[in-house]
């Protein structure tokens, strides 16, 4: 051991007050790293929260407008049903056809006068009044005829051309098929270059 002399003395003071100097200061280190921590971690606490609130928001909102578009496309779904059943129901009706008695179809029999008959002739339709002929109409047949004439001199052919009136007033019941149907026909008369009277 050695003796303690004041110089020595000294140098225990300093050493031991260095050692407490130091004690402390390690403690107010650790008491302001313990502090820094703490700042730090309800910092980091706050600022995890408050993303946690924004994505929860986020999601309230995005959950909010899934429902609005659920809800669109319920009602959009119910109004499909309602008009499919609206239509299945109009389909299923029975249709009510009204009876406008038997159809009359034409008829070139009913139409000839009683004892009377029907005959075709093929005209053009310059003849037929420039197609402009219809049944019900009445016409006067004029035709022109080769009459034989007795021989004159040799150059002579031997006929005559006249013209003579053959039948007057005969109705006509038809022009082609058009049996009763007054002027329908006219384009299609006017295109023909051939009536069947």
């Amino acid at each position: 051991m050695i003796p303690l002399n004041q110089e020595n003395m000294r140098q225990v003071l300093i050493l031991a007050a260095a050692i407490v100097v130091g004690i402390i200061a390690v403690g107010m280190v650790g008491q302001y790293v313990t502090s820094q921590v703490q700042n730090e971690t309800q910092r980091l606490a706050v600022e995890y929260q408050q993303a946690q609130k924004a994505k929860e928001q986020e999601y309230e909102k995005q959950m909010a407008a899934l429902h609005q578009e659920m809800k669109k496309i319920e009602a959009s779904a119910k109004k499909a049903a309602e008009d499919a059943a609206r239509t299945a129901a109009q389909q299923a009706r029975p249709v009510v056809v009204e009876n406008k008695g038997p159809v009359k179809k034409p008829s070139l029999a009913l139409k000839t006068p009683k004892g009377k008959r029907a005959v075709t002739v093929l005209i053009d339709s310059l003849g037929a009044v420039g197609g402009l002929l219809n049944p019900g109409d009445a016409v006067d047949v004029i035709a022109h005829l080769d009459v034989p004439v007795p021989r004159k001199a040799k150059k002579d052919t031997g006929k005559e051309t006249i013209t003579a009136m053959l039948f007057q007033n005969l109705l006509i019941l038809a022009v082609n098929t058009n049996v009763e149907d007054v002027g329908t026909l006219y384009d299609q008369q006017q295109a023909d270059k051939a009536l069947k009277v």
